[in-house]
């Protein structure tokens, strides 16, 4: 029912687009060309056959967000989840995929995997938005180009680079729950040399009684050119954060303590990150580009919870080394007499995962080991039959190395040593017709997967039955551009996936882990428009609705948990008397099935809208804004849980209304 309705809906959207309104403005277009990376190499947007949005530096400055994750709640389908309400253990969800939306989405700084080995998910607070130049964000699987977690879709973080004069900035926020933030960055280029160094630090109460967030943030990156054919760059950056985990409330804990209470006071964890990366390109005489990048990173994290695990071995100390290797190859060079890109490249990652388990009086309860070791090849051609028609084709095959190593020194589970190596592959297959300057259709079909993280084979036992996940996708848009006043974009897709890795609430005695279920579907359709009202105000909205239903098994039939149906935006922006601008945003989550409730046997969370406001001034070098999130002081929850066994229900309250003030001065 909701195929053929959604594919209504899509087909005459589409109709009335290229029918009624290409023809009558398209004398009109003048729009400076989007330049984006989905395919790892620079590509015209209108060249790129897949949903893709691209958000520039000077508009992170305009949302006024203090966290990442603030400015991605504008994007068309992606729904944010922020477990504390401080932005540290936030989620992404593209597309349907709930309480495991951290393992679909793969995310990208520099080119460079920042998703973890294990459950733990993206440390978006690592991502500051003032040396953002601009975010890529593409809809739809590509695990052609990018290996495992890219089902859902990619989001590519491109970081500014020191160019001109020696450049000295220094900055301030404030705000309510006692946040606040000083930061400073040294950049600049000097002949062939390009330099930026940055260090900050960041601290909050936060809203709820031990939800508490204080980080140390310091990086450098450099570029040197050798000469107009070789360059080479390195990056480095370390981040310590500390932070509280206030746990989730019971409805007896909301009305008898308020939503700002912690059932655990001392939860906490601390965490340290380093990483270093560098590599070298070399330009082909014209005909194309050799790249190789390497990385290492090590995570060490020393997490406490002494009331979230009722008092039994409540200190987890955690490391995760990550070492990457990763060679390409671009081909520019004309087939056939026709425009031809060619990429061929081979990744290469090896994880190693330590993890020990000790008492609250500091002895060791049990010790883990698992190494990880991935290897990719891959290739992708896009050939274009004609100036304005092209066709894309690629294919992967990745190999995964387990070796897992377990030890329970109390002798309550037995020893482990065991190893288990799957594979997969992935495909790709489109079309794009650029009818018109920055406007394009397009259809695109492929397959993509995902690998079980690490610790999805623990429940105390080890369960290497698990399966890679894969996903048969398809898509079709249109983006078209209506003169310079306005851009509109649609696309449909559909995903069906066999044995998608979601967490099963009633496995391992009821404490829940990763099961695959035989098949499901996720489908649904995006749109988003930008329209310049006048050169002063502009407007922006979107709209997605998304479906996403187990197929077989006893749960065929029943929607997938912490899935939104609906998801919308607005946006307003007013310049005025030159140096100031205000901005309003209303966003609107639509309501969902509580994590774990993979019956559907309670009623839905609900919906809720937020409201924002803005204002910015700029002049010179000094730039100073104020923003009001949550306006209208809204009561609303981004997590709530479900025990399918104990019956709690348990709710984490997110924060009411919020004030900001930024200062920046560039010297």
């Amino acid at each position: 029912m909701f195929c053929n309705k959604a594919a209504a809906v899509f087909l005459f959207s589409l109709a009335v687009v290229l029918i009624f309104f290409v023809p009558v403005y398209a004398a009109e277009v003048d729009l400076e060309k989007i330049v984006v990376t989905p395919y790892r190499y620079e590509q015209e947007i209108s060249n790129v056959g897949s949903s893709v949005t691209v958000i520039s530096g000077w508009q992170l400055q305009d949302f006024g967000a203090s966290n990442f994750v603030d400015v991605l709640n504008s994007v068309p389908g992606v729904v944010v989840h922020d477990l504390y309400g401080n932005g540290a253990k936030a989620s992404v969800d593209l597309r349907g995929f709930g309480d495991m939306e951290r393992m679909n989405t793969l995310v990208l700084v520099d080119g460079r995997r920042v998703n973890e080995v294990d459950l733990s998910g993206v440390d978006w607070k690592q991502i500051p938005l003032d040396q953002v130049e601009k975010v890529e964000i593409s809809r739809g699987g590509n695990s052609v180009l990018y290996g495992e977690n890219a089902v859902s879709g990619v989001i590519n973080i491109i970081t500014k680079k020191g160019s001109g004069k020696p450049k000295l900035e220094l900055g301030a926020e404030i705000g309510s729950y006692d946040h606040n933030l000083q930061k400073l960055i040294f950049s600049g280029s000097q002949d062939k040399l390009a330099y930026l160094f940055n260090g900050s630090r960041e601290s909050t109460h936060g809203y709820r009684n031990n939800s508490f967030f204080k980080a140390y943030d310091y990086g450098a990156k450099l570029e040197y050119e050798f000469t107009e054919q070789l360059s080479a760059y390195f990056n480095s950056g370390f981040h310590r954060g500390t932070y509280g985990m206030p746990g989730g409330l019971s409805e007896a804990d909301i009305n008898n303590f308020g939503r700002r209470y912690s059932k655990y006071g001392d939860d906490r964890a601390t965490d340290k990150d380093y990483y270093f990366m560098l590599g070298a390109k070399n330009e082909l005489a014209g005909f194309g580009q050799l790249s190789l990048d390497a990385s290492y990173r090590i995570k060490d994290v020393n997490s406490n919870l002494v009331g979230g695990n009722g008092g039994w071995n409540p200190i987890r100390l955690s490391k995760i080394d990550t070492l990457g290797l990763t060679p390409k190859v671009t081909i520019n060079h004309p087939v056939l007499g026709r425009d031809n890109n060619l990429i061929l490249g081979f990744d290469f990652y090896r994880d190693f995962y330590r993890s020990d388990n000790l008492s609250s009086t500091n002895v060791l309860a049990d010790v883990t080991r698992i190494s990880k070791e991935s290897r990719g090849a891959y290739f992708q051609d896009e050939f274009f039959i004609f100036k304005d028609l092209s066709a894309l084709g690629g294919f992967r095959y990745q190999s995964v190395r387990y070796a897992f190593n377990y030890h329970d020194f109390s002798g309550w589970y037995s020893d482990i040593d065991e190893k288990t190596q799957p594979d997969e592959k992935a495909y790709n297959f489109g079309l794009n017709y650029r009818y018109w300057d920055n406007s394009n259709i397009f259809f695109n079909l492929n397959q993509s997967f995902r690998f079980p993280a690490t610790d999805e084979f623990f429940t105390g036992t080890l369960n290497t039955g698990l399966k890679p996940q894969v996903s048969h996708d398809l898509e079709l848009g249109v983006r078209h551009n209506f003169g310079d006043r306005l851009h509109l974009e649609i696309s449909g897709y559909r995903m069906k996936i066999d044995d998608e890795l979601f967490t099963d609430p009633t496995a391992a005695g009821g404490l829940g882990a990763t099961s695959n279920y035989d098949q499901t579907i996720h489908q649904g359709v995006d749109t988003g428009f930008n329209l310049k009202i006048i050169d002063a105000l502009s407007f922006y909205g979107n709209y997605s609705y998304q479906d996403a239903t187990f197929l077989k098994s006893h749960l065929g039939g029943k929607k997938i948990p912490w899935v939104p149906s609906h998801k919308a935006g607005l946006g307003l922006k007013f310049n005025f008397f030159k140096d100031f601008a205000i901005s309003v945003t209303e966003s609107y989550v639509g309501s969902q099935y509580r994590i774990n409730d993979v019956e559907n046997v309670l009623p839905k969370i609900k919906g809720y809208f937020l409201t924002g406001l803005g204002l910015i001034y700029k002049h010179d070098s000094l730039t100073l804004s104020a923003n009001i999130n949550n306006l209208f002081n809204g009561h609303y929850y981004e997590y709530a849980t479900y025990g399918a066994f104990s019956g709690n229900k348990l709710y984490y309250p997110a924060p009411g209304r919020s004030f900001g003030l930024k200062c920046d001065y560039k010297f």
